[in-house]
């Protein structure tokens, strides 16, 4: 008997066992990363939920509004349109919410030594033309210091920006309004007061 006809023999014995074998390292290494991801993938780690820890309501409040310098730019007299005097706010976790001139608000809290808050919205009101205008509004500011309680004296300054947003189709040059100011608020009333 030659070698060449002894070869299909084991060939043929071993070659049930490689399935199996292939199988069982497919499901070995599910969820490792190296197959389908199973219970050990970190794609669906839920992210935290925001924490009001005892820092959130000493900012919080209604602030009145002091600009130093005035910058108006196009239609904004003719409009109707001034400078806010009052602006509230509350704070949950790194969420800010509050209001403006009519204007619902909605941003971020940055924490730190001097913390700052960035917020912005948008809303439709009625000017002195008498038609319905789409007007936007933010605030950039920074506190001096973290208030010690929500009723402490608490003071920011920042910068304000509002405009009038045109509608679709509208020229460009056809109403505008652009408000910019640099301002510093002073709480006159603790949030809820």
């Amino acid at each position: 008997m030659s070698t060449s006809s002894q070869r299909p023999g084991p060939q043929s014995a071993r070659f049930p066992l490689r399935l199996p074998l292939i199988a069982m390292l497919g499901v070995m290494t599910m969820g490792s990363g190296l197959g389908n991801p199973g219970c050990g993938s970190s794609d669906h780690t839920p992210s935290p939920p925001a924490i009001c820890d005892d820092t959130c309501d000493v900012i919080a409040g209604t602030y009145a509004l002091t600009f130093p310098k005035l910058q108006l730019v196009g239609d904004c007299e003719r409009l109707g349109l001034k400078l806010p005097t009052e602006m509230k706010f509350a704070r949950d976790g790194e969420a800010v919410k509050g209001s403006m001139s009519d204007i619902p608000l909605a941003g971020r809290y940055e924490p730190g030594t001097r913390p700052r808050i960035v917020i912005e919205g948008e809303s439709t009101q009625k000017l002195a033309d008498g038609n319905m205008h789409r007007l936007s509004a933010s605030i950039v500011g920074q506190f001096n210091t973290v208030p010690a309680s929500a009723s402490a004296p608490s003071t920011y300054t920042g910068h304000y920006y509002s405009y009038r947003l045109a509608p679709q189709g509208e020229p460009s040059d056809n109403v505008r309004c652009d408000i910019s100011a640099d301002f510093t608020a002073t709480r006159i009333e603790p949030w809820g007061g």
